[in-house]
């Protein structure tokens, strides 16, 4: 969700700034090891929607 309107791309970077370092370590990782799983059900699914 957006929380906060941007009124320039400083305050956007900001933001993504900190809320990246907010994110634990663990949470990535998982994030990022789950791409995989979720790109093969979208081919499954012939480019469907997922849950």
């Amino acid at each position: 969700t957006n929380k906060t309107s941007h009124t320039s791309v400083e305050a956007l970077k900001a933001t993504i700034t900190k809320e990246w370092d907010n994110m634990s370590e663990d949470f990535i990782k998982t994030s990022c090891a789950s791409v995989r799983t979720r790109i093969e059900a979208i081919i499954r699914n012939n480019g469907g929607h997922i849950e």
